[in-house]
């Protein structure tokens, strides 16, 4: 039996075993409110990123936090999270971890928190390894101290660089915890495994993020779901879904461009047409090819009938820490063409390396639109390799990727976590 309460920064709906790490009075909803609403621009209106960051100071002025903002370095001045179990109905057996960058956590009271509870971080960017950002892309530097930062820029960007310092006292702070730690892929492990975190880890594992087959699954009657959508049922629909995707610094979607303005069409003799979801607009490739966007959807069961409605999902990706929509949409029988990069191998079993019984997709170098188009072009007109590597994938995501065994994996991690702690204690 296990009881969970969950702390979050904001809460967005009426659960009661959700809490926030601190109220806010109605000054601070207020100014919160306005500076969200530039949320869909930051990652395409220049500068709109920091007006929001400015925006929020306002909301919550703290002049160490502004001094901090200005100076280069990570924000860590929340005093709440001194106090943050204390919004618990209990005493937790396990504090469990995910993101701790988003400007709401003091990162130094790990220490405190690791020593009095046994504590597990689920990384889902590089973010704990590095002087600032939330993947490295080809910089190196997180390796040695960091400093001189090539990519200030990004998220969770900084407007001085003073990555060395904060690379420092990241390091400080992990030289005196207590940590459990757990990644969502392979790639990330190793990556964990030459950064200053491993000095700290008591144990790790890594536990492949779950798919909810519930949901992702292969529709009976995709004509039934392309007509609930809007969609054209005599189409062949390529999709790719990412946030903000045509500016989205760790997506490719220029590469992705680049590929349909070179895709043939002449021996093609359904539209094709590409659907972006989790973006607003539309536009028209030079070759015919439609491209149709879509806002980002709240509800799970919407995104996955989209992923039902496609044909194949495109990836284009720089960064990854393990590929979760690739994996969503071979849950639902797709197959998938992704940048080779980071993780991605571990997801996408590409059919240049394995046998056409095996293999779910296509792997192409990153920024390569020639072999993203030949890619595409083989898969739009080879059907039967289509479904095979379609079926492929939705079998490769039930035996790897399963919602049970993502579940059983943590819940033995757990039972690990306290029978070590006790025998430490």
């Amino acid at each position: 039996n296990f009881e969970s309460n969950i702390l979050v920064k904001h809460k967005y709906r009426d659960d009661p075993d959700v809490y926030t790490t601190r109220d806010k009075h109605l000054w601070e909803k207020s100014v919160t409110n306005i500076a969200e609403v530039l949320t869909p621009y930051t990652k395409t209106v220049r500068g709109t990123f920091r007006v929001q960051q400015l925006i929020k100071r306002i909301a919550r002025p703290s002049i160490r936090r502004t001094v901090s903002w200005l100076s280069g370095y990570e924000i860590m001045h929340y005093p709440e999270t001194a106090n943050l179990l204390e919004r618990l109905p209990f005493q937790p057996d396990i504090l469990h971890a995910h993101n701790l960058h988003g400007y709401y956590f003091d990162l130094r009271q790990l220490i405190q928190i690791s020593q009095q509870f046994p504590t597990v971080l689920t990384l889902h960017d590089m973010w704990m390894l590095t002087g600032h950002c939330a993947h490295s892309f080809d910089c190196q530097r997180w390796q040695n101290g960091c400093g001189q930062c090539p990519n200030l820029d990004v998220y969770p960007a900084v407007i001085r660089d003073a990555t060395d310092e904060n690379f420092a006292l990241k390091q400080e702070i992990y030289s005196k915890s207590r940590l459990f730690v757990v990644t969502p892929s392979q790639w990330l492990m190793d990556k964990v495994e030459q950064s200053m975190l491993n000095q700290s880890i008591v144990e790790k594992r890594m536990i492949p993020n779950g798919i909810d087959t519930n949901i992702f699954y292969t529709a009976k009657d995709k004509s039934a779901v392309r007509r609930e959508l809007d969609l054209p049922e005599n189409a062949l629909i390529l999709l790719f879904a990412a946030s903000s995707l045509r500016a989205n610094p760790f997506k490719d979607y220029k590469t992705l461009r680049l590929a349909l303005e070179q895709l043939d069409l002449s021996n093609i003799t359904k539209p094709v047409i590409l659907l972006g979801l989790g973006q607003l607009g539309s536009e028209k490739i030079s070759n015919n090819v439609d491209v149709e966007f879509v806002p980002f959807q709240f509800d799970v069961k919407r995104v996955a009938m989209y992923y039902q409605a496609a044909d194949i999902y495109v990836h284009p990706t720089k960064a990854e820490t393990f590929g979760l929509s690739p994996a969503e949409a071979m849950a639902t029988g797709m197959p998938v063409i992704s940048t080779n990069v980071a993780s991605i191998p571990e997801v996408v079993l590409d059919l240049n390396q394995h046998s056409k019984d095996k293999a779910t997709g296509i792997l192409t170098p990153v920024g390569n639109a020639e072999a993203l188009t030949r890619a595409i072009k083989l898969l739009l007109t080879d059907e039967t390799l289509r479904k095979q590597l379609g079926e492929n994938a939705q079998r490769h995501v039930k035996k790897n990727f399963s919602y049970e065994h993502f579940l059983n994996s943590y819940i033995n991690f757990y039972e690990m976590m306290l029978e070590t702690t006790q025998r430490n204690t």
